[in-house]
């Protein structure tokens, strides 16, 4: 029983990630500035940063490969959210820096 919950946990993060990045992409054509199309953008990162570590369980990760991969989906979510569009353009170099470091950490 504890498998399937696993298994239909792991669905449903699929499908939430999958709906709210067609919801984002196709969105953003017709309202780019809705809140709602804004809040979908990070939500398909936070979702495999969820399964990454849902499928991490029980595996000897010696590398630390996990944490990395990890710290990289998280920055990558924060160089997003800095980048939106309603954010002041000073939060330019925020966002530039969030994807430079995320790049360094999947690099490790």
């Amino acid at each position: 029983m504890a498998a399937e919950s696993g298994s239909m946990f792991e669905t449903m993060l699929t499908v939430i990630g999958s709906v709210s990045a067609v919801v984002h992409v196709i969105g953003r054509i017709q309202y780019p500035l809705h809140p709602l199309i804004l809040c979908a953008k990070p939500v398909p990162i936070l979702c495999l940063a969820i399964l990454l570590q849902s499928w991490s369980k029980g595996v000897a990760d010696t590398a630390g490969y996990t944490k990395w991969l990890r710290r990289g989906l998280f920055l990558s979510m924060a160089g997003d959210i800095f980048l939106m569009p309603v954010q002041p353009f000073d939060k330019f170099i925020a966002g530039l820096a969030s994807f430079l470091a995320a790049h360094l950490c999947y690099i490790i």
